[in-house]
């Protein structure tokens, strides 16, 4: 649909305002400074009966937000002129209120049919940005007073800085990091230090901050865990305890930082997810070899060579289950397995007796005691030389 934004005042801003064109007389002027409140009417009068007529909403909306996307490009060509001559900065200026107001009035009255996936004017946006900037020193120091986590300190920073940097954003990005941004400061008047991490970790997810910088954060948070963690089934336990708080905590589904791409709890999701999967296969691979392993070591009837003689050998068992190094442990289960795994000087490929291995662990001499005594004292000596 041709409407004035598409056709005078296109001509208008394109043509006859460029400042490397022909400078227009004073009399064109100011008939167009005349005119100008009756273009800016029209656009009013013809959006009014568009939204008030019987023409079907799906149509209303796409031209009314034509005129929006033309006034936006109309209003960024305007602003980037140059050395605009005194005799036209006028006009320049009631040209640039005339596109504001058309903004204005389709935001105000036809708030239901405006573009919020549109990029807002260039100049709107520089003016938003500084506003937002002003703010953060003031949040961070907040934060910093309630102890608040220096990871999650930084997450928010930089989500607001990366936001800055990006040199435009669209109507809707603007509003949810305004929204976002005033929020986390009230939170950060309201809650105690000892729930503000919780209380800003839940308000991120349920605001649904679906970035990049956000699941990094909570990547590295679990991996930090996960190295602080060396049993397998107590790394799936802390993976299971994220996953059913992510699981737990609510999250918008029509709003986020991008709201049309995955939320934030689909994105963490995944990611333990994937994490738990990861250590169950390392799991049943080590349950495997495990069992490989025992398969081929009861193949080979394999048993292992000592030094200690048999008495030494059942005595120094003897202090293992007594100092509580081997718990529950039946001393008959003991003795079979020690018959069948370990080879003593002297008995060669031979088994070791189980009765004799009971005669020995019940009655110790002092020889023995000594023997194992020493062996000790030497095991001690290389521990401390190689943690001195």
């Amino acid at each position: 649909m041709k409407t004035h934004t598409s056709t005078t005042l296109r001509d208008l801003i394109v043509n006859k305002l460029d400042p490397s064109k022909a400078k227009m007389s004073e009399p064109q002027i100011k008939k167009w400074l005349k005119d100008l409140p009756e273009i800016n009417q029209d656009l009013c009068t013809l959006m009014s009966i568009l939204v008030f007529s019987r023409v079907p909403d799906e149509l209303v909306n796409r031209h009314i937000r034509q005129i929006q996307r033309e006034s936006i490009h109309l209003l960024n060509v305007l602003e980037a002129y140059q050395n605009v001559s005194d005799a036209m900065k006028i006009l320049h200026q009631k040209v640039l209120n005339c596109l504001q107001d058309i903004l204005f009035h389709i935001k105000s009255d036809y708030d239901d049919f405006f573009n919020l996936d549109l990029a807002i004017p260039n100049s709107h946006y520089g003016l938003e940005v500084s506003e937002i900037e002003v703010k953060i020193n003031p949040m961070i120091t907040a934060l910093r007073n309630k102890n608040a986590d220096k990871d999650l300190q930084r997450l928010i920073q930089n989500s607001l800085n990366e936001f800055i940097k990006a040199g435009s954003c669209t109507y809707y990005r603007l509003a949810y990091m305004k929204g976002l941004q005033e929020s986390l400061g009230t939170i950060c008047i309201t809650a105690e230090k000892d729930e503000i991490n919780e209380r800003i970790k839940e308000h991120l997810f349920y605001h649904n901050l679906n970035t990049a910088s956000h699941v990094r954060y909570y990547k590295r948070e679990i991996q930090k865990q996960l190295t602080e963690t060396f049993d397998v089934m107590e790394q799936q336990q802390l993976l299971y305890a994220y996953q059913k708080q992510f699981r737990s905590w609510p999250q918008e589904k029509i709003s986020g930082f991008s709201p049309k791409n995955e939320g934030i709890k689909a994105l963490l999701l995944s990611f333990v997810g994937a994490e738990i999967k990861y250590l169950a296969k390392k799991l049943r691979d080590g349950q495997q070899g495990a069992i490989a392993n025992a398969e081929k070591v009861q193949a080979l009837n394999y048993r292992v060579p000592v030094s200690f003689s048999v008495d030494a050998l059942a005595y120094f068992f003897k202090l293992l289950t007594k100092a509580g190094v081997i718990n529950g442990a039946l001393k008959t289960d003991l003795l079979i397995f020690i018959s069948k795994s370990f080879q003593t000087p002297g008995i060669g490929n031979g088994i070791l007796s189980v009765k004799s291995l009971d005669t020995k662990y019940r009655q110790v001499v002092q020889r023995t005691a000594d023997a194992v005594r020493a062996v000790l004292l030497r095991m001690l000596k290389i521990l401390d030389q190689e943690f001195a």
